[in-house]
């Protein structure tokens, strides 16, 4: 017998997308077989799984009838997340990523805080550990744990601590009401990085009235051989960058937002670009860049205003070194220095 709750009659939609996730899935779905809350609803998009992922699931569902299974072709995350809004029905939507476990009471405590508090979003925290369960880091709230954050806080505290990492945008730590997000609000389908933080900032600028409850119920796995590390998808990570960087500047300005966010993000960025350029110079592979393409790449306009905007007072040697190459156009010596570089790392 569960626990009784007296807000068990709002359902909440929980959105897993699903890709190739045979080795974990299962452990999710037993975290969500032994929730203390029951009202849920849990709709899994099988983005084109090759491995036995969908089959497991199917297994699952035959005892599980909340569990709605939905299979598309492969095509991202973004998209598999956008399919499983249209298709959910709860008062609430959340997300998990089928890699990550939670405790067995986390719906129950998400959904009495945000009734308690009144609030239309709440995020929660999480436990950041390795594939071994070793835990590596625990998520800072800063001040604002335990608390409402109205607009203004938004704007004056928690966005610079959104651009200096102190509070990561993982959408699976938030529990949202779902007249905020369907219809309204979608993950870019257009860039394979920080859909997230879009979708968070997005979510966050359409209320004022979002409490950071400061409950670490979200378990994180980080795996050294995902995506956002695999060489071959270096100049592709740099591209979403311009993207991302595109979208925040119109954002920001729509939103009022003062010139020192502006100031953070630029260096955020460039250095991220910085680092993209050098890493393609790590091997002699199939993904190492030639001269004329780094310049190509770092001649585009949007990547142009990026790096003019930043400085590289604070950084290490290395991206001061390669960044005023950058800033001065002198990509001869950039070129020498991330071969150089790359001699000293081999």
């Amino acid at each position: 017998m569960k626990g009784k709750n007296i807000n068990m009659q709002k359902l909440i939609s929980i959105i897993i997308a699903m890709y190739n996730a045979q080795e974990y899935i299962l452990k999710l779905l037993e975290c969500l077989r032994r929730q203390t809350y029951d009202n849920l609803e849990i709709i899994i998009v099988d983005d084109g799984s090759t491995d036995n992922s969908l089959n497991l699931v199917k297994s699952w569902a035959n005892n599980d009838n909340r569990i709605k299974i939905i299979s598309i072709l492969n095509s991202g995350v973004s998209n598999a997340r956008n399919i499983g809004i249209e298709n959910s029905i709860g008062e609430y939507i959340t997300f998990l990523d089928a890699d990550d476990y939670i405790e067995f009471d986390m719906y129950e405590k998400f959904i009495n805080n945000i009734t308690e508090k009144n609030a239309d979003v709440l995020r929660g925290n999480f436990i950041r550990e390795d594939i071994g369960g070793n835990v590596i880091s625990n998520g800072s709230m800063v001040d604002l744990s335990n608390s409402i954050v109205d607009n203004t806080i938004l704007k004056e505290k928690l966005l610079p601590y959104i651009f200096d990492n102190l509070i990561p945008t993982y959408t699976p730590l938030i529990l949202a009401k779902s007249s905020l997000i369907k219809g309204k609000i979608k993950f870019r389908t257009d860039i394979h990085m920080m859909e997230d933080l879009i979708f968070c900032l997005e979510l966050f600028f359409s209320t004022s009235n979002i409490y950071f409850f400061d409950y670490k119920a979200y378990h994180y796995v980080y795996n050294e051989s995902s995506s956002s590390k695999n060489r071959k998808n270096i100049i592709r990570n740099f591209k979403d960058t311009v993207k991302v960087v595109n979208f925040l500047e119109e954002f920001l300005v729509k939103e009022n937002i003062n010139s020192s966010i502006f100031d953070k993000m630029y260096h955020i960025y460039s250095t991220m670009i910085i680092k993209y350029i050098l890493r393609t110079f790590q091997k002699d592979d199939e993904y190492t860049i030639s001269k004329e393409y780094m310049i190509e790449l770092l001649e585009q306009t949007d990547v142009r205003n990026i790096i003019n905007r930043a400085n590289f007072i604070k950084d290490n040697e290395v991206i001061k070194i390669a960044g005023n190459y950058i800033k001065i156009k002198d990509y001869d010596k950039l070129y020498n220095y991330a071969v150089k570089i790359k001699n000293l790392n081999a």
